[in-house]
């Protein structure tokens, strides 16, 4: 923003009240902006307040001193440029390697869950086959409970047969003896068939004695 002959001079009886010589460097610091040119030559027309009685004029700054001044700002501005422009370059050097050290975070982290995804897919697998194995395993065992039990039945149904025919055998082996107590009882003592070959056994061995 343009800066006017009001604010050089402003600024002048600011720096003049507090005892100070009223330079074009001090204002254009004050002022924090503005060509040394336009300052000096502000400050050429400006009356020092105590002074306006005396009707003294201030003496004209020297063309040497304002080249000088304006070389000085120049110089000044060229040193702050520099200082700017490393400071700039240094900064964007460490944003460089701190990006290239993000980069390398990512890289590495996009690596890391790549793997993990894998090995959680392998697990995945690895749970879905020890599933499916147990489930065969169960299944097998449901099937052998079910021979066993159909066995343990059969087996039981077998003793219960088992135990019947026992118990039959002895009732029949009961009524078989007490039908040979009957038929026992009932036998004659012999026929004659029987009588006669006892008679015809006696005289033989009578015969044979003789």
């Amino acid at each position: 923003m343009a800066i006017t002959k009001q604010d050089v001079w402003r600024v002048a009886n600011e720096i003049d009240a507090a005892g100070d010589k009223p330079t074009a460097v001090e204002v254009r610091k004050r002022l924090g902006t503005g060509s040394y040119s336009t300052i000096t030559a502000a400050l050429k027309e400006w009356v020092r307040p105590e002074s306006e009685d005396d009707g003294q004029e201030l003496e004209p700054v020297p063309t040497e001193f304002e080249e000088r001044i304006a070389q000085a700002g120049a110089d000044l501005f060229a040193i702050a440029m520099r200082i700017a422009q490393e400071q700039f370059q240094a900064e964007r050097d460490a944003w460089a390697v701190e990006r290239a050290e993000i980069e390398a975070d990512r890289e590495q982290a996009i690596r890391l869950a790549d793997q993990v995804s894998a090995e959680l897919d392998e697990a995945k697998e690895t749970i879905k086959a020890l599933q499916a194995e147990n489930s065969a395993a169960v299944a097998e065992r449901g099937a052998a409970f079910a021979v066993a039990e159909e066995r343990a039945r059969t087996a039981q149904a077998l003793r219960g047969e088992a135990e019947e025919a026992r118990n039959l055998a002895e009732r029949l082996k009961g009524r078989i003896e007490a039908l040979e107590a009957v038929i026992s009882q009932l036998k004659p003592a012999g026929t004659a068939s029987e009588k006669k070959t006892k008679a015809k056994s006696n005289s033989e061995s009578t015969g044979s004695g003789e």
